[in-house]
């Protein structure tokens, strides 16, 4: 009477070889949720990628959340028929939640403007590249809009304040980070962890947002989350050609991307954002609504109930 009609694996391994067991005892079919260099990795030992490759081959659906990883996927044997991109969701009632963006902005000595980014801060997420490129932006100014929906600054506006980096977050480059950043003299300002609700505010407030991970081997970007959270906020985005980046940024379209690991690349995308304003206001709208569109938990849920129910039948 307890019989599930479908196991959800959270990873291929431990959980689909356990999923494997049941379905050849139980005859209960299967689906393995995949993110990005876990695949890579487990693919590097042989016995690791054999058993890999027996439990994708047994399951009735292998979920990606990136182009990349399908085609990993596809070269450990993988039928494209059981391929299914499904992305990661945003919770927009969740983020609506924040504390006073004006008390947030006083609280950590922020003045507009500035750019933002949230990560954790390790090699892989290329935050010296961003601050290197940051450092060298020079802001060319664009006309007053004549209409403006919030009081954050537009990009390109004239203004006599200085344009700042405000990095979320905290990880072993820290230091590292902060001694870069006094070294070329850059205005970064490192806030470390702080509530969830304080960096809605700042999102609120900022004129885009930035994260440009590079690639290092068997380690990349699955996806980028933050990138949503920003779009959420309407904030244009600006990322790099690596991992599932380009699947969390529609290139042209809610943002940029810049080539990983290049500061030249980085400075002149993030140069291109803040020149012009137009330009930004309309990847930020863009973004805001493919975000409300795609990637909200329902949109989710009925994708992943479709894919179970073509299993079922």
């Amino acid at each position: 009477t307890n019989r599930p009609d479908i196991i959800i694996c959270g990873k291929a391994l431990v959980e689909g070889r356990i999923a494997l067991l049941l379905k050849k005892k139980f005859g209960i079919p299967f689906t393995i949720c995949t993110y990005g260099m876990e695949i890579a990795t487990w693919s590097r030992t042989a016995r690791v990628k054999k058993q890999l490759e027996k439990v994708i081959h047994h399951a009735d659906a292998v979920l990606h959340i990136n182009n990349k990883t399908k085609q990993e996927l596809l070269a450990l044997g993988a039928p494209e028929e059981k391929l299914h991109v499904l992305y990661p969701g945003i919770d927009a009632e969740k983020l609506s939640v924040m504390n006073n963006p004006d008390d947030v902005l006083k609280k950590y000595g922020i003045t507009p403007p500035y750019i933002i980014c949230v990560a954790r801060l390790v090699k892989r997420k290329g935050i010296d590249d961003l601050i290197q490129a940051f450092a060298k932006i020079t802001v060319i100014p664009a006309p007053e809009p004549e209409s403006r929906q919030s009081t954050a600054w537009i990009p390109g506006q004239a203004r006599d304040d200085k344009l700042s980096l405000v990095i979320i977050g905290d990880g072993p480059e820290r230091k590292t980070l902060e001694k870069l950043a006094k070294k070329i003299n850059a205005n970064v300002v490192f806030l470390g962890k702080i509530s969830d609700e304080d960096i809605r505010a700042l999102y609120s407030k900022a004129t885009l947002f930035a994260l440009t991970p590079k690639e290092l081997p068997g380690d990349y970007e699955g996806f980028g989350i933050v990138y949503l959270e920003a779009g959420f906020f309407g904030l244009p985005v600006v990322g790099t050609k690596t991992g599932g980046v380009a699947q969390a940024i529609e290139d042209g379209t809610t943002g940029l991307l810049a080539e990983p690991g290049n500061t030249l690349s980085i400075q002149n995308t993030l140069q291109k954002m803040l020149s012009e304003p137009t330009l930004a206001t309309q990847y930020g709208k863009a973004g805001k609504e493919r975000v409300m569109h795609e990637f909200t938990w329902d949109t989710i849920i009925n994708r992943l109930d479709i894919i179970i129910q073509n299993i079922l039948i």
